[in-house]
């Protein structure tokens, strides 16, 4: 999950590296800097009171040497105004943004075994085609499904799963107005 905070930050920083028709270099780098600052030891000195400010924020640039300006010029402002934690959800927030910017959105499909490759294929087109945007699935296995798909995108979900038909099927016979007998 992505904070409001680091999202907007991000936001900025692509609509400014478009403009500047920068936003390949910038994303390049954006990659770069949430792979060195990803580890656990790394976001714990980035984020550690008890290092100098500036002696974090030069060991953070100096994993930017021969980043584009704008990214070099985005972690010192993010120093500067005491938002350090931001850049550890700086790489996901702004792929997320790339993503809805070329209209692809992520979604899960749960099921009781592994599915092939093209039976997500073709969950992901027909999905597409009803959201009218690029849907990537990815499969998780849950044993505790009898049967069927379970499919999560965005906040929708589409239960197509065994327990979920008998669930809706009881749910329609309770709605079902009984009469006296005949």
């Amino acid at each position: 999950m992505i904070g409001q905070v680091a999202q907007r930050y991000a936001d900025a920083l692509y609509n400014l590296a478009a403009r500047e028709g920068a936003l390949d270099a910038v994303a390049s780098d954006v990659s770069e800097l949430a792979k060195a600052i990803g580890g656990e030891k790394a976001s714990h000195f980035l984020l550690n009171p008890r290092v100098d400010r500036d002696k974090r924020e030069a060991a953070l640039l100096g994993t930017l040497s021969g980043a584009h300006a704008l990214t070099t010029k985005f972690a010192r402002l993010c120093f500067s105004k005491g938002r350090e934690a931001v850049l550890l959800e700086l790489g996901e927030a702004f792929r997320l943004r790339q993503m809805a910017e070329d209209g692809v959105v992520e979604g899960v499909v749960e099921s009781a075994r592994p599915l092939d490759h093209g039976e997500i294929a073709s969950l992901a087109t027909n999905l597409s085609a009803r959201l009218g945007k690029t849907v990537q699935l990815d499969n998780r296995i849950d044993a505790s499904l009898i049967g069927g798909v379970r499919v999560t995108v965005g906040s929708s979900m589409l239960d197509l799963t065994v327990q979920g038909r008998l669930d809706d099927l009881r749910e329609r016979l309770m709605r079902v107005p009984l009469t006296a007998g005949r």
